[in-house]
Parts: C-alpha cells; structure tokens; sequence
C-alpha cells in the first residue's frame, strides 16, 4: 500500500467497519474520513493517534507503510475466522462495541474496574475456601 489513503482504508475494511462507524470511533465526521481514504486530505496528528491506539499499531506503518500490515503480521488475514473461534454474546458485542468508543482514559477505568472485579472475586473464592464466613450486609 503506497499511501496512507489506501492504510486508512485496508485498516477499516480489516476491522469490517464503514466509514461512519469508524469515523465516530477516531472521532471525525464521514466526510472528513472520506476525504482522507480518497487521498484529498492528510490525516491530522490526532487522528494518526486514534487510529493507531485503537488498531494497536505503529505510527510508522500508517504514516510510512513500513514492514506487513498489521493484520498480517499477527498471522491473522480473515477477521470471519477470528470470529469463528470465539462466539460472543449479544451483551459482550454490545459491550465492546461500546468500548471501542470510549477514549484511552475510559478504556484504562474499564480495565481498573475489571481488575477490581477480578481482585474481589478471588478474595471471595479464597475466604471460602479457608473456611471464613461471610459478612451479612
């Protein structure tokens, strides 16, 4: 891929979303996407990051197209056959549907919230285990 129109693009198509969904999810309007795909307009610093912080990629490649698309370099070329190994629910869809719209902030409390959750689970299963009863509320 020549030219980061054609990454802006490969990467939307990979992740099987339109331009207005990704469009919201790296906070631009359509149009403004649609541009960029076309090659009518450059992506701003801003949005290079968004897209690289939610693909989980290098700067570099998008801006240079240096080394395998990131797809590729995972041994993964078909998004259907990642999905058929794991089978979600309508909730969990929903949930990381949602998720992949919040900001680098929210995406770090949800996984602090998980933490705790997690934490508290183990004390529970550990309390009982060792034979301490629960505190009624």
């Amino acid at each position: 891929m020549k030219s980061i129109a054609e990454r802006f693009k490969y990467l939307r198509h990979q992740a099987q979303l339109s331009q207005s969904e990704f469009a919201d999810i790296i906070h631009l309007s359509q149009g403004r996407l649609s541009d960029i795909e076309r090659g009518k307009n450059k992506p701003s610093a801003d949005t290079l990051l968004a897209v690289s912080e939610y693909f989980n990629i290098s700067t570099d490649w998008l801006l240079l197209g240096t080394g395998k698309p990131p797809a590729l370099a995972d041994g993964c070329t078909d998004k259907r056959a990642e999905e058929d190994q794991l089978e979600l629910s309508d909730s969990e869809r929903y949930l990381i549907w949602e998720y992949r719209k919040l900001d680098k902030a929210g995406r770090k409390q949800i996984w602090d919230f998980i933490d705790y959750l997690l934490f508290l689970q183990r004390s529970k299963r550990e309390r009982l285990s060792s034979g301490v009863p629960e505190l009624e509320g």
